[in-house]
Order: structure tokens, then sequence, then C-alpha cells
């Protein structure tokens, strides 16, 4: 190679290392009127014009470069980090491909098509591509890092965790490994710690938009939404074009109460983001709390797509029912999906497809079978089909709204609209015949979905201590009644009962509701039920009874937006918090309302 040229791209590098990038332009420049073809040349402006975002132009030179020498491996692998920022995946896994033909012991290429793969959701083959470059390079501590998201991705929480500390301990000062581990921390609520580990990154690199957008998240995750709003506005001033920012403001504003600006910054990150789907879902339940039906609605279908989304069934199988148009006697599956509180709370729509002539069976949780088969008698319920091909559509429960085009005024508002059995009912009456003071059901807490632990922190805060509910144990002339199911709080009760509700006014059969048939049966001998937002709650208000919510600062979207009463149940009234996590104006309200409710009772 000509000295000169040698020289040239000498101080090229020399500047590249520094990220003097204009300052290593007229070298390369200088190299390339040598030598119109040289590869190394035209490879460095590549990179160089990719860092400034020009990437029609990065490849272009970094084509030039494959085209002067066709076996290059390392710009292969430039031409696919290039297309894996634009979001070109496929094109990026085919150039890391011919990168990892050609330099088959080049690590930074084997791990980038882990990532590539990763994103693919080809978490496997990931595994095996980051492990093949830490085989090549143990020192590669960025491939540790990333094999730690892949496993992070898995659930594999702890594994992964212990995979960013080894790349720790290899790159200590990389803001990037430092938010890497940060986000696994947050994944397992260790939020604190998280903190720590972005502000150790800013401390290096006080710009760096991923840092303070995942700072903004645990602040707000830690009931801190004005310093999170800080620290994502400063995120978003850096990079406006950084999506996950602006999807992190939106929930730190709708936890504000500031809707409208929420919605505008969920829009923001969808228009940043091809297939945002979770930032589109999201927005859908802030339109949904405000009463936009028309939006809402349309937009709760990008459930669809969200990771663990709940319609990954195998009854997608069956073509999906898109229009009432001409439904008369087509056989139609629909089949329960989410909670059981939703399975009781949109059933109801069930009768209404069923008046378009529509031959309906329905798939609905064994615990539920037979509490819905009083829906309708024309309706056939099921826990499983028998055979899918039986069918001519499938409908998740869920999109019924969409498909009737369900606003606020044409909620079918059919009171009660499901029924308890007869014999159990009156079997409850003659063994509660000896609590003849007004009968109160209870339920204060709604427990965990084990399988869905990134919900805890929203479950945790619609859940009541007992020893905050128990201050209603000193109205007279009352009786309470155990309606909670699950633990830890069912647990508690056994165990704590005596230290925070001694008083005999609280009289515990939930051993003996064994399904919602049970609980339906129940209610049916009780004044009123008292609940916070649970499956009972629903169960409560669609057989008809006066049922009190206790609802938390930040409520579910179907409960809209402050506001006492439901257009879903016509015998619910909401109590609301005023400040999140407090519950004493929530009990004192109660208490108040309760002593004239029971004043009046004969």
């Amino acid at each position: 190679m000509d000295p000169k040229i040698i020289f040239l791209l000498n101080k090229a590098i020399e500047a590249l290392q520094m990220a003097e990038f204009n300052k290593a332009i007229p070298f390369l420049e200088q190299t390339l009127k040598i030598e119109p073809k040289n590869h190394h040349a035209l490879r460095f402006l590549g990179v160089i014009h990719a860092q400034q975002g020009n990437f029609d132009q990065a490849i272009k030179f970094i084509n030039g470069s494959i085209g002067a020498f066709p076996k290059n491996g390392i710009a292969y692998s430039n031409l696919g980090n290039i297309y894996f920022q634009q979001g070109y995946l496929d094109k990026a896994l085919e150039a890391y491909s011919k990168a990892t033909k050609f330099e088959p012991n080049y690590a930074e290429a084997w791990s980038n098509k882990g990532n590539v793969l990763y994103e693919l959701k080809r978490f496997e083959e990931a595994l095996n591509h980051h492990d093949k470059a830490i085989l090549l390079n143990p020192n590669y501590a960025e491939a540790w890092s990333n094999k730690g998201l892949v496993l992070h991705a898995l659930k594999n929480y702890r594994e992964a965790l212990l995979l960013h500390r080894r790349s720790l301990e290899i790159q200590p000062h990389s803001p990037k490994l430092l938010v890497n581990k940060g986000i696994t921390l947050s994944a397992l609520h260790q939020h604190v710690e998280a903190l720590k580990l972005y502000d150790q990154a800013l401390a290096i690199n006080p710009n760096y938009v991923e840092a303070l957008s995942n700072k903004g998240s645990s602040l707000h995750e830690l009931g801190q939404d004005q310093a999170s709003l800080e620290q994502l506005e400063n995120a978003i001033s850096l990079n406006p074009q950084y999506a996950e920012a602006w999807y992190n403001k939106a929930i730190t504003l709708s936890a504000l109460k500031n809707y409208e600006g929420s919605l505008f910054a969920y829009q923001k990150a969808i228009d940043l983001r091809t297939n945002y789907f979770q930032a589109q879902w999201n927005k859908s339940l802030v339109e949904l709390s405000l009463g936009n039906y028309t939006n809402g609605w349309r937009n709760f279908e990008a459930r669809a797509f969200i990771e663990n989304s709940p319609l990954n069934t195998a009854y997608n199988m069956l073509p999906r029912l898109s229009n009432i148009g001409d439904i008369k006697n087509k056989k139609i599956l629909i089949w329960s999906e989410q909670g059981l509180g939703d399975t009781i709370q949109f059933c109801r729509f069930i009768p209404e497809l069923e008046k378009l002539g529509a031959n309906i069976t329905f798939a609905t949780p064994l615990t539920l079978h037979q509490t819905i088969r009083t829906l309708s008698q024309n309706i056939n319920i099921v826990v499983e089909p028998e055979n899918l091909n039986d069918y001519d559509f499938q409908l998740p429960l869920m999109s019924a709204p969409l498909l009737l085009r369900t606003d606020l005024e044409s909620i079918p508002h059919k009171s009660p609209y499901i029924f308890a059995d007869k014999a159990k009912s009156q079997a409850w009456s003659e063994k509660l015949k000896e609590f003849n003071q007004f009968r109160v059901g209870l339920v204060w807490s709604g427990g965990f979905r084990a399988n869905q632990p990134e919900l805890h922190a929203i479950n945790e805060q619609r859940n009541i201590p007992l020893s905050t509910i128990s201050t209603l144990q000193h109205l007279d002339r009352v009786t309470f009644f155990s309606l909670q199911k699950g633990d830890p709080a069912e647990s508690e009760l056994l165990r704590d009962k005596e230290v925070f509700w001694p008083k005999n006014n609280l009289i515990n059969y939930a051993s003996e509701l064994k399904d919602f048939s049970d609980t339906a049966a129940f209610i049916e001998n009780l004044d009123l039920v008292i609940s916070v937002d649970t499956s009972t709650a629903h169960l409560a208000a669609a057989l008809g009874k006066p049922t009190w919510i206790l609802n938390r600062y930040e409520p579910c979207w179907r409960w809209l937006i402050n506001k006492t009463d439901s257009p879903w149940y016509p015998t619910i009234r909401l109590y609301n918090q005023v400040r999140k996590n407090d519950w004493a104006n929530v009990i004192e309200s109660v208490m108040q309302d309760l002593k004239t409710k029971i004043a009046s009772f004969n």
C-alpha cells in the first residue's frame, strides 16, 4: 500500500477513535483521490455518515467498499448496523450472515446478528449467536449484556442479571451496559437499585437519552411522577425521535391525570415507531377512560399484537367475525379472554349478537361456566369447544363492542343479566337465617395474577390492607361476610382476624364458595356488596345487587374518569381515592353512607 495512503488512513483512524468525524473526513477524501476504490476509506466514510444519520450516503459508501473488496466481512457488519438502525431487520440479518461467513472469527458480527434475531423474537437462535461471540472473545462485554437482554425477554431475570453483572465487570463505565442491567432490575421491581445505575450512566454521559427515559420510567414506578416527567422531557428535548421516551411520558402524564397530554404523547410514540402496538393499546385505555369509545374500541384491537397477547389462541385458526351484516344462521364461536371480571362484564354483548340470528357458542372458564349458563337459554355455553371445524367464525369476547359499534349510550343495560342458582340460593338463605341485621359482602383485595408479574404494581394499588378495611367493624346493626378469595388476603384473614377485626361481625364462609355459582347464590342473600375492583364486584353488579366499588386513584378504564356511577351497571356506586394509595377518604365516605343505609333498613 502507498505509504501516503497508510499515513492518511492512520490519521483518519486517530480522529475516528476520538469521535472527531469532521477531522477524519478530509484524510479519507484525500485517500480516495489517490486510490478511488480504497475499501478502507470507503468503509470509514460509510460509518461516519451512519453516525451522522445520513443512512443513504452511508449505504452508498459501504456498498462501494464491498464492491472493492467483496469478501469484506467487517463492511457487511457495518451495513447490517445501518439496516438495523433503520429497522430493516431482514436486510440486517442478511448482511450480518455475510459478515460471519467472510469473517467467522468476528465476534461483534455474531453478537449483532444475535441482536437482530432477538428483535425477530427468535430467542434460542439469538442465544446461540451471543454464545458464539463470547466463545470467540470472552472479554466482549456487550455480548454478555446482549445475551442478558435475550434472557430478560424470556423472563429469566435472575440469570439475565448475572450476565449484566459479568458485562460490567469487564467494562464498568459503559452507560449502555449500566442501563441494560437497570432495565432488568426494574423488571424485578428493584426500582431504587435501577435508579442508581441510571444515575451512574448519566454521570458518565449526561445526554444519554436511554438512561434519562428509563430513569423517568423507574421514578414513575416509585410514585414520583413529577420527577419522572422532568427526566422524560429532558430525554425528548435531546432526541425528539425517541419513541420510548414519548411512550414513558404518556404513562406518567396519565398517572398525573393529564389525559389529553397522555394521548398526544402516545400518538407521538406511535408515529415514530412502526407497529408500536403496546402504545396503541395503552392509548385505547385512555380513550376508553374518557368515554371516547369510537377510537377506544378500534385501538383496543392492538392487544392482538402486544407481548403476551390475550388473543394468542388456537381459536385463531377460524376466520374472525368482522361484520354483523349477514350472520343469521352462522355458527359463531365467541371466547373469553383476559380476566374473569372482563368475562362477566362483556358477556352481556352475546345476546345482542344472538338477536341477529346467529347460532352462538361461548367458551368460558370452568369457574364461570354454571353462572354464565344463565345468560340465555339459546346460547351454547362450553368450557372448550369439541371441534373447531364446526364453526363459521370466531370472535374474542372483548371485540364485541367494536363489532356492535358500542358507545356510552348503547351499552346493553339489562339488570340483572345473569342469575344465581335457585337451589343454591335457597340453601344459603336457610344457612344465613340467624343473621337478621343488614348484610354486607366484603372484598378488600384483588390478589395477584401469578402469570402477570408486570401487573403486580397496579394490583397492589387496588388492594386494601385488612388493618385499614377493619375500621368498618365499628358500625352497628350490620353483619359483614367475607367474599375474599385468593391469597395473600384470604390467608391473612384466617391468621390475623383476631388482631385486626376482633369484633364478631365479620363472618367467613369463603372456603365454601367453590366457584362463581356458589358466590352468586351467596350474594343473592346479601343486601349490599362492598368491593375493590375485582371479578366479585362485576358478579354482584351483573346480578343486580347494589354494589359499592372502592376505586384506586388511577382507576381502570371501564369506570371512566371522576364518575360515581357507571354506564355499565345501574346498581354500582364508585368511591374514588383522592390521593394515590390513600384509602382513608374512601373508607370514611363508605362508613357515612353505610350508616345512612343501615338506618333505613327494616
